[in-house]
């Protein structure tokens, strides 16, 4: 692990990517935010999760130490009742 720890976090425009994405980089950590909506940060990495080559080539450059993976795909007004 470097110096500065990294870590990449998949769906951080959400909710709960945002707030982690937040603290981390404040304890010192360099985020790199994975998302699939535009970049409302520098750091933000445009990417659909469901490209395999996109995420191998992604995370092969980016080179992290860890990963925490939040992404989801949500469809509003759906329940397990409709499947």
């Amino acid at each position: 692990m470097s110096l500065t720890p990294t870590v990449a976090i998949t769906g951080a425009s959400g909710f709960i990517g945002t707030h982690l994405s937040d603290l981390l980089a404040s304890k010192g950590f360099k985020v790199f935010r994975i998302t699939h909506k535009t970049r409302k940060h520098d750091s933000d990495i445009h990417c659909d999760l469901s490209d395999a080559i996109s995420v191998s080539r992604i995370f092969s450059e980016l080179q992290t130490d860890f990963v925490i993976h939040l992404a989801a795909y949500a469809i509003p007004g759906r329940n397990l009742e409709d499947f």
